[in-house]
């Protein structure tokens, strides 16, 4: 048996479980954020975190692919308690062009009010958009492709034991071989 393959396939199991979760976490929130409640809160900050990432093309080209990833903070009351939230949807946006990102923090401006939902039964939880919103498919076929991975090779490995195993000699073969 090779060990690096048992712990590759194990790492895409492992993999698989975590994709998945996130999956069905940002599933299950935005299905369940439509029955929040809503109350007026102040928006404390709105940044936009810029990444830059180069990579190779086809043809052998670099092409640099730019992402905006907005970030808040924002306080709110009910029932006399103060909270503060940081989430913004399920999932958090992410936007590939810096016109998107603007757009987003001209609608969410430092020290405005704004409309915060949260969780009734646990009024920490909030977000500034329910239900769902962008693709989280992609999630979830990455899920299941990395548990297809780790199941087929395992399946490799178990398979290929049993045809290594198939060419060794029985006890009663080796035993009339050695014992006379």
């Amino acid at each position: 048996m090779n060990f690096n393959t048992l712990v590759l396939c194990i790492l895409c199991i492992l993999g698989s479980a975590w994709f998945g979760n996130h999956w069905y976490s940002n599933r299950t929130m935005a299905v369940n954020s439509k029955d929040w409640y809503c109350v007026t809160g102040k928006m404390q900050v709105v940044t936009v975190q810029e990444s830059h990432t180069t990579v190779r093309t086809r043809n052998g080209g670099k092409r640099k692919i730019d992402t905006y990833t907005p970030h808040v903070s924002y306080s709110y009351s009910y029932k006399g308690h103060h909270y503060r939230g940081d989430v913004i949807g399920f999932p958090n946006p992410t936007f590939d062009n810096l016109n998107e990102s603007k757009s987003f923090q001209s609608k969410y401006s430092e020290g405005s009010p704004v409309t915060v939902w949260f969780d009734p039964k646990s009024p920490a939880r909030s977000c500034l958009s329910t239900g769902l919103h962008g693709e989280t498919g992609s999630e979830f076929l990455l899920a299941f492709i990395l548990l297809a991975l780790g199941i087929a090779g395992l399946s490799f490995i178990c398979f290929n034991n049993d045809k290594e195993y198939a060419n060794r000699p029985t006890i009663e073969e080796l035993e009339s071989k050695y014992v006379s």
